[in-house]
């Protein structure tokens, strides 16, 4: 706690006394913004000691009174103090915890982004293979299918060549058919039976 003067105290109470108020020692220390309670009750008794006349007209504070207003604002300064300190703690706790809790989620985020990263590269890798063996299943296919569709078409040459030489055999055997005399059917032999010869007359 920073250690406040006689002039700073007497300046005080004297800025106070002309706002109208009466300067006590927690408004003395607030309008200072530090120094000790037993410090400031020192000095503010000196500065009502030699106040003018018109200001003696604001009656003083009873001495227990401001021993016990001094003890209670002490009271009050360290229960604040104190629970300040453990709202500090606390908080302080909390963010701890919380960026703890922040860099683990980090870490996790990081180890995450790693793996969908390396998942990627190997599903790029995959697809790249992938698209090459396609691109050779159509090649070899389109292949193929100029090879058939050879075939094919020496079939149908093959497949006219043939019906062609069919054609010509039928007109040939046709040509030899109708060239070719039909024979007659043989006549049947006379089965009659054949007359006996004449037997000789026998001379006497």
């Amino acid at each position: 706690m920073a250690n406040i003067t006689r002039p700073q105290v007497f300046n005080a109470a004297d800025q106070i006394s002309k706002a109208g108020q009466a300067p006590t020692v927690a408004n003395v220390r607030a309008q200072l913004g530090s120094g000790s309670y037993t410090t400031i009750t020192a000095m503010l008794r000196e500065w009502k000691a030699q106040a003018t006349p018109a200001e003696e007209k604001t009656p003083d504070v009873p001495e227990e009174v401001t021993d016990a207003l001094e003890r209670a604002a002490e009271i009050v300064w360290k229960a604040a103090t104190s629970h300040f300190q453990q709202e500090t703690q606390a908080i302080r706790k909390a963010a701890e915890s919380s960026a703890s809790e922040q860099a683990h989620a980090m870490n996790d985020a990081l180890a995450e982004v790693l793996r969908l990263e390396t998942d990627l590269a190997q599903c790029t890798e995959n697809a790249e293979k992938y698209r090459k063996a396609l691109e050779d299943t159509i090649s070899r296919a389109e292949e193929e299918k100029a090879i058939l569709q050879r075939e094919q078409a020496q079939n149908g040459i093959l497949r006219a060549s043939l019906n062609a030489a069919q054609a010509r055999i039928e007109e040939q055997a046709d040509l030899l058919r109708r060239l070719t005399p039909t024979k007659k059917k043989a006549e049947p032999k006379d089965q009659s039976p054949q007359t006996e010869p004449k037997q000789a007359k026998l001379t006497t």
